[in-house]
Parts: structure tokens; sequence; C-alpha cells
């Protein structure tokens, strides 16, 4: 979501929908990245430019500066198989069945993969100049200061299939099922993990917000006030 605008995926079509005020949302654009399936996808902080990672091993940069007329500008190899996909100030890191990839997006229209890392994980975040991947088994913290050459510098086991992240210096908070783990960075090179939330309900993915952490179910969205380390 952006602004007023949401990107909606459904089948090989991302949907715009704005948001009016307390009228209904509506839909005003569409573009179809013609192919059978695609990945989660966020929104870059430069306002105009929309990545999606794409299943069949691409990135996707969409033109959304005018959001009645999205359009595909460019399209990069990323790791096949990309489960997620987050956006520094001048790269992006996409992960995948087949490792991490880090892109340089200091030209928006013009990306440039820079490095790759033979690693796994169902989601990542940024914490610094350090990336938090976790998995189905374990939570990896990877130094990226240099991004051709990325390096894993520690490892946790998980306690279950991690399914969402989200970062709130030195805290890293990891959805596994019905649960919310948390992992204090501080020490990028020895993590912890520190505390726990349990949930209400199963949930698929997490935000923190400026009143607390956010969960979504497929019913609903919670709200849970305050930290849970």
């Amino acid at each position: 979501m952006s602004g007023r605008l949401a990107y909606v995926q459904s089948g090989s079509r991302i949907h715009v929908i704005r948001f009016d005020g307390a009228a209904s949302p509506r839909e005003i654009g569409v573009v179809d990245l013609e192919v059978p399936y695609a990945s989660r996808f966020t929104v870059a902080g430069r306002g105009d430019v929309l990545y999606v990672g794409l299943w069949a091993g691409e990135l996707v940069v969409i033109d959304v500066s005018d959001p009645a007329q999205p359009r595909i500008r460019k399209r990069v190899a990323s790791p096949a198989g990309t489960f997620d996909l987050v956006l520094g100030m001048e790269h992006a890191y996409a992960i995948g069945v087949r490792g991490l990839a880090v892109v340089d997006i200091h030209d928006p229209w013009s990306p440039i993969q820079l490095g790759t890392m033979d690693m796994s994980g169902n989601v990542i975040a940024i914490s610094s100049e350090h990336l938090i991947a976790s998995g189905d088994e374990t939570t990896i913290v990877v130094e990226v200061s240099e991004p051709t050459t990325p390096v894993q510098i520690a490892e946790l086991d998980n306690a279950g299939y991690a399914r969402g992240i989200s970062v709130d210096e030195p805290w890293v908070y990891i959805l596994q099922t019905e649960t919310v783990h948390v992992l204090d960075v501080v020490n990028p090179a020895q993590p912890r993990f520190v505390g726990q939330l349990n949930l209400d309900d199963y949930a698929t993915e997490i935000r923190l917000g400026r009143h607390g952490l956010l969960a979504a179910t497929y019913r609903s969205l919670s709200l849970y006030p305050g930290h849970c380390h």
C-alpha cells in the first residue's frame, strides 16, 4: 500500500485500488505481468515504482506514476521461486528457492543484479546493514554492507515455519503460525530470541505500527498494543 493507493495481486495481474476518504475503494488501473504466477510484491520508497518478484525468476519494474495506466518498464533476473522481496535505499533483496539476490536499484528503471548467496528463507527484512532471513528451520543474519558479496554472520534454530517478519530496531519480529518471536539484534553477530507473543488465531502476516503489532489472519486483522519483548 502507498498513500491512498493499494496494489492487489489476482492471478497474473496487479490491480491498483484507490481509497478516497470514506468512499468505497475502487479499482482505477491494472497491469498484466504475462506470467502464470507471481510472488509477493513490495512498493519502493520512491513513490512511482513497483517491484514484483516472479516465481519464474524475474524482478519486474512497474511504472505507477499514472496509477490508471501502470506499465512494465524492466525485467531482470532474480532467484527462481521468489518467496519474498524487500527494498533498501539503493538495493532490493529477493529470496527464493535458489537463494538470495542483491539488486542495485539506485536507478529504479535500470536495476542490476550485483551479488547472490546460497541460503534459504521464506521471509526477509532489513536492519541497518544487515539482512534477516527466516525460513522453515532457521533464522539467518547476513552482512550486506558489501552488496556484491553478502556474508552470513549468524544462524539460530526456529521454533516453526516463518510466515512473516517486521523490524523495529533493534528488535525483529518473526511470525511462526500463531506465535510472534522477538529477536534481539543489538549485536548482529550474536542475535538472541528474547520473548514471544501468542496470537489469538493462525496468522499469515504481521506489521509493526505506531500503536502496536498488527496481525492478519484469513478472517480478520488484530491489533496487539505495545511491543511483546
